[in-house]
Order: structure tokens, then C-alpha cells, then sequence
């Protein structure tokens, strides 16, 4: 990824998200159009807490600045079974 796509998001990020509140952000990821985008970016998310209601925002915030993210998100507390295991879905991600 290119610096200046790089600081795009980080720009868009801190002028815009600040206004947007959960439940604004969760309508909007049922209606995203990755058609939309120019670039497209892989996102792996390991947690050793629940991360699904964190996806749909980030997919959201991705996209409204240009981006489709491709998020894969690791079961629930497996951050160690996921990295240390070469055969893992994080790998094949």
C-alpha cells in the first residue's frame, strides 16, 4: 500500500469518524458497493476478545476511504493457535 493512500485514511479518519457514532456506521456496512473502491487490502484481526461487532465498522471506514478491505477474523481467544501454527486459517489468509 502507497504512503499517500496511507495517509488518505489516516486524514479521513481523524477529520470524519469522529462524528459517526456505532449505529450509523453498522447501517451503512449492510450497504457497501466494493465497486466503489480503488484499492483493495487484506486485514487479519487476531483478539483475545470478541471482535465481531468491530468488523462491520472497520469495513465501513475502509471503504469510505476508497478501500475494500478483506477482513479474515480469528476465532475468539485463539491469537497463539492462529500464529503459531504454520497451517493455521491465518496463514492461508
Amino acid at each position: 500500500m502507497n504512503q499517500q493512500l496511507i495517509d488518505n485514511v489516516n486524514n479521513w479518519m481523524r477529520d470524519v469518524c469522529a462524528g459517526l457514532d456505532y449505529y450509523t456506521l453498522l447501517r451503512a456496512s449492510k450497504r457497501l458497493d466494493a465497486s466503489r473502491t480503488s484499492h483493495q487490502v487484506r486485514v487479519a484481526l487476531l483478539s483475545d476478545a470478541a471482535t465481531q461487532q468491530f468488523v462491520p465498522l472497520l469495513r465501513v471506514l475502509f471503504h469510505n476511504a476508497g478501500v475494500d478491505a478483506v477482513i479474515y477474523e480469528a476465532p475468539f481467544d485463539g491469537i497463539q493457535l492462529e500464529v503459531f501454527n504454520p497451517n493455521s486459517d491465518l496463514y492461508r489468509f
